[in-house]
């Protein structure tokens, strides 16, 4: 830390991830996914955010500033399968005050 203030980089998941809404829904857009059979992550928590979201969340929490937000969408393939990742991927500082 420097001045005041921490690096910070975060990596999450994105709405528009083939895993969102697979499984059984949660709170706060989350899910077990329970019905994914073709990522590996069959029965493990998945929590998916809107990039506004994230953003709120982290601003509030962390007073993020000087941030820049990326959009990361790939296609994999998995067992001859098509599976779209979407990830919200965030740089910034953060604070404690």
């Amino acid at each position: 830390m420097g001045g005041g203030y921490a690096h910070f980089f975060l990596r999450a998941r994105s709405v528009k991830d083939h895993r969102y809404g697979l499984g059984e829904k949660l709170k706060n857009s989350s899910f077990i996914l329970n019905y994914d059979e073709f990522s590996g992550e069959k029965n493990c928590l998945c929590t998916a955010y809107q990039e506004h979201e994230l953003v709120g969340i982290l601003k509030e929490n962390l007073n993020l500033y000087d941030f820049e937000v990326i959009t990361s969408e790939n296609i994999n393939i998995k067992n001859k399968v098509y599976i779209k990742d979407s990830d919200i991927i965030i740089y910034g500082k953060i604070t404690k005050e």
